[in-house]
């Protein structure tokens, strides 16, 4: 009788895509490992998941509560105020309550109301990357989830970075093509014209990396406040985010 043959057996992966995506989510290094199309595979994977989001989404939170839709926008009515521009109002926005929302049916957009005057707000970069939430209410079998999103507008931070990519592309393209003519017509301060070129562009761009950290700190704690007046005043209950 023949000798069966063992069946051979393939060792375990490193790590599963699952694996990867965990610890990627928690802070770990990333394995890539494999051929170019599960690389590729799994760098969508990576997109698709919480960390990617997370790196354009300040907070992302998930709540219950037994109010019904409709009973959630109305309560939620009583403590905001309506996003109703008046110029001649300190802040802009009609009321007094700390948090400005806007609403639709079954989607709000909350902000908190500006400390400075509007005159002066209009300079500081908290407004410029002031952060708002983006909330989603969804009807379940006892009651709603309230599903919300939050921070600065995306297309702000998109500008913001392309405005720094443009002024390190035009003030290094000025620089170099610069060169040639003071090398030719004025060669004792071609070094130094340079090296004023480099610091102007240095310090231009230092200050529009400076601003959006400026603005981080001057509203740091606003999505947070507005997280906790609606769990206070609506009494809702966290969820895990699946």
């Amino acid at each position: 009788m023949p000798r069966s043959r063992p069946k051979e057996v393939k060792a375990p992966a490193l790590y599963t895509r699952r694996q990867t995506l965990q610890g990627f989510a928690c802070g770990g290094k990333l394995e890539l490992g494999g051929t170019f199309l599960e690389k590729l595979e799994l760098f969508l994977d990576i997109c698709k998941s919480w960390s990617f989001y997370l790196l354009v989404t300040t907070m992302v939170k998930s709540f219950a509560s037994s109010l019904e839709p409709p009973q959630v926008l109305q309560r939620m009515k009583d403590f905001v105020d309506a996003e109703e521009v008046d110029p001649s109002t300190r802040t802009m926005f009609r009321g007094t309550r700390p948090i400005i929302g806007r609403f639709d049916t079954g989607t709000f957009r909350l902000h908190r109301r500006p400390l400075l005057p509007w005159g002066v707000g209009l300079f500081s970069p908290g407004r410029w990357f002031k952060p708002s939430i983006s909330g989603t209410i969804r009807k379940q079998n006892d009651g709603s989830e309230l599903f919300l999103e939050g921070g600065a507008s995306l297309i702000i931070k998109v500008a913001w970075v392309l405005m720094i990519l443009a002024v390190a592309a035009v003030g290094g393209a000025i620089i170099v093509f610069n060169y040639p003519v003071t090398i030719s017509f004025d060669p004792a301060n071609s070094g130094a014209y340079i090296l004023r070129g480099l610091a102007i562009m240095t310090g231009v761009l230092g200050i529009l990396l400076l601003l959006p950290l400026l603005g981080w700190l001057m509203t740091r704690k606003d999505l947070e406040f507005i997280a906790g007046e609606l769990q206070r005043h609506l009494g809702l209950k966290e969820l895990p985010l699946r």
